[in-house]
Formats: structure tokens, C-alpha cells, sequence
């Protein structure tokens, strides 16, 4: 039933409802009238007037649920949509940390690499000076110290850059 049928019943009812109280006075203020007539119409009138605002009512009813519904489910479209762009950004977000810890790691592996290549280089070094330090002779004379087929003397007070120095070739006999 469209909106039209719906205002033309009401307003049948609302005329009949008129007419009906019309007939209904008239046969209360005349001596020879019916009130049967006007009250039976004026009823008519209540019922259809009735009727059509609870069909208007329960039309307006209808198309508010309607709209609700394709309002709900555009939501729940748009909350699926979401839902999937988040995990998304939440796999880029934990792919960007990712990416920053493994820069990290590098930067830090870089970092100890060079550190390591270092404390080789220290280590190798101090071996030499430890072998140099067995083969270490003191002169109480000069107060100093030597290597037996080095040809560099140092005092004593210059022995820790003595020992860590390249040694010099022998002295040609």
C-alpha cells in the first residue's frame, strides 16, 4: 500500500468520522432524529483515522529499521574494511620495527666487527711484546734494557714503548 492509499483511506475515515459527529448532533438537538446513524459513523471515522496513523506510524517505522539496517551493514562493511587495513598497518608497523632492529643489528655487528679486527691487532701485539719481554736483557751499567741481535738500546724508564715497538734490524758486524 503506497503513501497515497494510505492519505486517501484517512482521509475517507476522516470525512466519514465528520460526517458521522454532524448526524450524531443533529440527531441529538432534533426530537425525530437518529443517533444511531451518527454514532455508528462518527465510530467509523475514529477506527479509520486510527488506522491510518498506525499504518503512517508503522510505515515510518519500517523505513527507519530499513535504514538503520543498510546503515548497519555499510558499518559492518566499512568495520571489515578496517579491520583488514589495520592488520595492514600492523604488519608494516611490526615490518618497519623489524627492519630497525635488524639496522641495529648490523650497525652493531659492524661495531663489534671492528672492535674484534682491534683487539686482534691488540693481541697480536702484546704476544710480540711478551716475546720480546723473555728475550729482554738489562744493563745495570746503562740502566737500560735490550735484545740480544737488536741494535736498539732503551732506558728503562721507555720500557713498555720499547717492548711494543717493530724491532730494528740487527747491527751489521
Amino acid at each position: 500500500m503506497t503513501f497515497g492509499d494510505l492519505l486517501g483511506n484517512g482521509l475517507i475515515a476522516v470525512v466519514a468520522g465528520g460526517v458521522g459527529g454532524c448526524l450524531l448532533y443533529r440527531a441529538l438537538t432534533s426530537p425525530n432524529g437518529h443517533p444511531i446513524l451518527g454514532l455508528l459513523l462518527l465510530l467509523v471515522g475514529v477506527v479509520g483515522a486510527s488506522e491510518f496513523l498506525l499504518r503512517l506510524l508503522s510505515s515510518k517505522i519500517r523505513r527507519t529499521k530499513e535504514r538503520d539496517e543498510s546503515t548497519k551493514e555499510r558499518d559492518e562493511s566499512a568495520n571489515h574494511a578496517s579491520k583488514y587495513t589495520k592488520k595492514i598497518v600492523g604488519f608494516e608497523a611490526e615490518r618497519a620495527e623489524y627492519e630497525a632492529k635488524r639496522a641495529q643489528y648490523q650497525a652493531n655487528s659492524a661495531a663489534y666487527e671492528r672492535k674484534h679486527r682491534e683487539w686482534q691487532r691488540q693481541m697480536a701485539a702484546w704476544k710480540d711484546a711478551v716475546g720480546r719481554w723473555n728475550d729482554l736483557h738489562y744493563c745495570s751499567r746503562c740502566d737500560g734494557v735490550f735484545v740480544l741481535g737488536d741494535a736498539s738500546f732503551a732506558p728503562i724508564e721507555e720500557i713498555e714503548a720499547y717492548l711494543y715497538r717493530t724491532p730494528s734490524l740487527p747491527a751489521e758486524a
